[in-house]
């Protein structure tokens, strides 16, 4: 039977294997001087030997720090019992790109997109992707809610895409009529590359918090048929794209009224990566920590969900201590599985139920019919033609808050 993947007895036994290499190596090696094709061979698997058990004894004392796999199966990508169902295949159809209307009214579109702030300078690299729907001569004078999803440091709109399988879960979860049709917007928290900014505005430096906050929004709506409201709009992410939900949420309740915190942390970071990001200045980090406002600033009217696995040990600590720090009007949901690492087999279980959730809150809103293109033109906020689909928007049951 194997050892627990983060258990002690793991660790005992790779410290015994890597100075048995070593020190069998040592003794070895004056009889392997000799010269011909066996004994080079020879020398050869005892380095080779001795790197892997160092090698692997030191993977396993990051993963215990990190806790980025915490069992066999996390490792070998089998997801936690609780959430088989959450990996789901990207489709052969999937690709990049303006699609021929007939394909778009099917499939939508996913768009590879540069999103220039207008105020901060900054500029995002996103991907769009724009549901069956929007394409659809019926949903013409709707507009779309708007889900924002910032990936992890140091991530981008690909990871998300790729192997969150985002896309590919919402159309599933609207064709079961368990979630309504939303615009997904997919991007990098790290605008100033490769700087871990933690979203926050850099005193002299990169105004991250004001971009997401103002720039993206207003050009999102610029571009695209999307809800004005703040009920329309969400900010998610994932481990720091999490970090940067709940602050953002947080700190503009005017443009985001929902949000999801997918394993995500709740205390402002100082490291490497982030260098010397607040200018030693106390107030600036404190204006930047999830936990820290909640404690000494009025709470806002938002809803947030976060998830975790139970053995994301300082993850889970931080999210039951924002657990506790909400009050009303704010509204926090939880959802804890028993096991599972910091890594996507773990994130992509939770998208299914995320989705449904944001679904059952976002609100879109109904205006006058915009532009139709046709098939030689723009504008592209919305295309004749297709067989419409009726979306069914079921409320999900509000998350039991983990113990």
């Amino acid at each position: 039977m194997l050892p627990e993947l983060i258990g002690l007895p793991l660790v005992v036994l790779l410290v015994v294997l890597a100075l048995a290499a070593a020190l069998g190596g040592a003794l070895l090696w004056p009889r392997l001087a000799r010269t011909g094709p066996l004994t080079v061979l020879a020398r050869v698997g005892v380095l080779v030997l001795c790197q892997v058990t160092a090698v692997a004894l030191l993977a396993d004392l990051v993963n215990r720090q990190y806790a980025f796999f915490t069992s066999w199966d996390d490792l070998l990508g089998r997801p936690p019992a609780e959430a088989v169902a959450g990996h789901l295949p990207v489709p052969e159809h999937y690709r990049v790109g303006v699609l021929p209307l007939a394909q778009a009214q099917v499939h939508g579109e996913l768009l590879d997109e540069a999103l220039p702030g207008a105020t901060t300078h900054l500029t995002g690299a996103a991907y769009v992707y724009l549901p069956p729907e929007y394409f659809s001569p019926r949903w013409a004078g709707v507009r779309f809610p708007v889900a924002v999803w910032l990936a992890g440091y140091p991530g981008s709109g690909d990871t998300i895409v790729q192997h969150l399988d985002l896309v590919q879960a919402m159309q599933t979860e609207v064709d079961l009529h368990h979630a309504q049709p939303m615009v997904l917007v997919m991007m990098s928290p790290t605008l100033a590359p490769p700087r871990d900014t933690e979203c926050a505005d850099v005193p002299h430096g990169p105004q991250v918090r004001t971009y997401f906050e103002r720039d993206l929004p207003q050009l999102l709506e610029s571009r695209y048929r999307v809800a004005r409201a703040r009920t329309g709009w969400a900010v998610d992410g994932i481990s720091t794209g999490g970090f940067c939900a709940a602050t953002l949420l947080l700190h503009d309740p005017q443009r985001y009224a929902t949000g999801v915190s997918v394993s995500g942390y709740y205390s402002a970071l100082l490291d490497g990566t982030t260098g010397a990001l607040y200018a030693g200045s106390q107030a600036l980090r404190d204006d930047n920590d999830p936990l820290w406002l909640l404690a000494h600033r009025p709470a806002p009217p938002v809803a947030l969900l976060i998830t975790a696995s139970r053995q994301e040990k300082e993850v889970y600590a931080q999210s039951l201590a924002l657990l506790r720090a909400a009050r009303a009007p704010m509204t926090v949901d939880a959802r804890f599985v028993q096991s599972g690492g910091h890594n996507y087999t773990v994130f992509r279980a939770e998208v299914p139920a995320v989705l449904d959730w944001l679904s059952a809150r976002l609100q879109p809103e109904t205006d006058e019919p915009v532009a139709v293109r046709s098939t030689t033109g723009a504008p592209r906020h919305s295309r004749p033609g297709g067989r419409p689909r009726t979306a069914v928007v079921r409320s999900s049951p509000r998350a039991a808050p983990g113990r």
